[in-house]
């Protein structure tokens, strides 16, 4: 997939570069179309952009590392080759997560290292990626996307998504007295308004620096319209059965040529990524 791209030093400068298409000379993976990486599959042969990573458990393959997770290609389909552990979160069927071996509800034990179906809505979680599509975990319990007011607690395990917050907007800090990082959801362009300098001063997490208006930007898009965007792509996603993880909503195996996601999905996902992911739309407008 076409696109134009950041790196570290043109980034703040509000530099936008071409991407590398399939099949050219690279030499970093920032420099290729979205979905793709650099990388040589010979030793000394020259590093050139191609698919990595996007091929889901049963989906057919050529290369093992087209595969997700640790699942390899075996008789031209992902397959999981390990008996009772998964792995990786992502070397699961469609609509499954990799326990990962935490603790169980009541944090006494560690559970398997097995695939088990999304939790549903009020479930237990430790994670983001253990719920269903349309929601997320805060405190360990999985509650539906966007459903939390401005400063309600939505603090989680990773930390790294605000989509339990209406807004989409949070704002991360630490707690003396908790001795941890807790997150309170914030009015829209709290962030952006706050900070005047990005080049000077550094964005706070799930932000990024517009080196144009050097503002802080949200990663994602949280309008109605982008809401409305993201569950039908993610609908569409399980639909299909693509193997999709909650807590990673941009990730670039989503377009890869070939992958569940495109095969079945493009508009969808093009269409979310045009108009809602805006570190993407920053280089694509």
């Amino acid at each position: 997939m076409d696109r134009k791209y950041h790196n570290e030093t043109n980034q703040h400068a509000g530099i936008c570069k071409p991407s590398k298409q399939k099949g050219e000379i690279c030499y970093d993976s920032e420099e290729c179309g979205f979905g793709l990486i650099c990388d040589s599959l010979k030793k000394g042969a020259p590093f050139y952009c191609r698919g990595y990573n996007f091929v889901g458990f049963g989906e057919v393959c050529s290369r093992s590392d087209e595969c997700l997770g640790s699942l390899e290609c075996i008789k031209s389909k992902c397959t999981n080759t390990k008996t009772n552990d998964c792995g990786f979160i992502d070397s699961c069927p469609s609509q499954h997560y990799c326990t990962g071996g935490e603790c169980d509800i009541n944090c006494t034990e560690n559970v398997e290292r097995i695939c088990k179906p999304f939790s549903s809505t009020g479930g237990y979680c430790h994670y983001g990626y253990e719920c269903s599509v349309n929601d997320t975990c805060v405190n360990g319990k999985c509650i539906k996307k966007y459903s939390l007011k401005e400063g309600e607690d939505c603090s989680t395990t990773n930390l790294d998504t605000m989509d339990a917050c209406e807004s989409g907007e949070a704002i991360f800090q630490y707690d003396e007295k908790l001795g941890e990082t807790v997150c309170k959801c914030t009015k829209p362009g709290t962030i952006t308004n706050s900070i005047k300098n990005c080049v000077t001063q550094e964005c706070p997490r799930n932000y990024f620096c517009d080196g144009k208006t050097k503002k802080c930007i949200p990663e994602f898009s949280s309008t109605d319209k982008c809401k409305r965007l993201r569950k039908e792509r993610d609908q569409c996603y399980i639909n299909h059965h693509c193997v999709y993880i909650n807590t990673e909503p941009h990730l670039e195996r989503y377009f890869v040529k070939g992958s569940c996601h495109q095969k079945y999905c493009e508009k969808e996902s093009i269409s979310y990524l045009n108009q809602c992911t805006m570190l993407y739309s920053i280089c694509n407008n």
